[in-house]
């Protein structure tokens, strides 16, 4: 029985790496002794494929050996958001973490973080890109800024109005 439950728990094991190496998520295993012992260093233990293509390295040693001067070096969110959730006892937090990949280009992620791994030393960081979603949303602003400044300079009256089916008329804009 005790090899029946020995394999049992290996192929549970190569299932829950399968899906963390194959997942189109970016994820990180991390290493946050030091930072539980109010200290400032923290280490990558795992890394998956995907999150080896988001931050556009190499190869997975890559990673592993540059992975806290990456996340760290536009600004120190990712340190002092492990610090605080450990602070707070939270089992999960959620922020946007911006990042110069190793081929220079700046990404914008949203990292979800699960202190809840089972080991009390380690961390679960799950990377989305969500660089493309925030330059739209960047644009969009400046194109809504523009327009209201053309908008509210225009000598003229302007209005916007609404006609529903009633022909009953509702204003939406005026200068």
């Amino acid at each position: 029985e005790s090899v029946k439950n020995r394999r049992e728990m290996e192929e549970s094991r190569l299932r829950y790496k399968a899906l963390f190496d194959e997942a189109s998520v970016g994820h990180c295993l991390i290493d946050i002794t030091d930072l539980r012992k109010q200290g400032n260093s923290f280490n990558l233990i795992s890394v998956n494929d995907a999150a080896i293509n988001m931050m556009e390295a190499d190869n997975k040693d890559q990673v592993t050996q540059y992975f806290e001067p990456l996340i760290t070096s536009q600004n120190d969110a990712f340190r002092l958001t492990v610090k605080k959730a450990l602070s707070l006892r939270l089992n999960a937090t959620e922020f946007e973490l911006p990042i110069t990949t190793f081929k220079e280009n700046s990404r914008f992620f949203w990292v979800t973080l699960s202190l809840r791994s089972g080991i009390d030393r380690q961390a679960l960081a799950s990377f989305i890109d969500i660089t493309d979603q925030k330059r739209n949303n960047e644009q969009t602003r400046e194109r809504e800024a523009f327009w209201a400044k053309v908008m509210e300079a225009m000598p003229d009256v302007v209005y916007v109005i609404e006609i529903d089916e009633k022909l009953n008329s509702q204003i939406l804009y005026r200068n």
